[in-house]
């Protein structure tokens, strides 16, 4: 979703922080900057749909199951895992050898 239309969206939509540095209410809940506590207005919200209290929001169901990349690029995976292999057993004869010319390791 751009910019653009996250602020032209229809729907109620708001960022919450939920680690345990973010700014708290009162009553020491999880709060939003306004200081609403964001938590128990969630589950109200859906519990308001559940009941049939309020219409339920349209999720497009690319929202939810993402974008499919379907087997692009899967089959590169080996040949990559292969060169980052051969890179790092070239490195580490590099530094072998390293050591054994100076003759004191690190």
């Amino acid at each position: 979703m751009g910019k653009q239309q996250f602020e032209d969206s229809a729907i109620e939509v708001v960022y919450a922080e939920n680690s345990g540095r973010c700014s708290k209410n009162d009553k020491e809940e999880k709060a939003l900057p306004n200081g609403e506590a964001w938590l128990p207005n969630l589950v109200k919200a859906i519990t308001d749909v559940a009941t049939n209290q309020k219409k339920a929001i349209h999720v497009d169901k690319k929202m939810v199951d993402g974008s499919y990349s379907g087997d692009k690029g899967k089959k590169l995976i080996p040949l990559i895992i292969a060169a980052q292999w051969f890179f790092v057993k070239m490195i580490q004869g590099a530094i072998r050898n390293d050591i054994k010319i100076s003759g004191k390791p690190l």
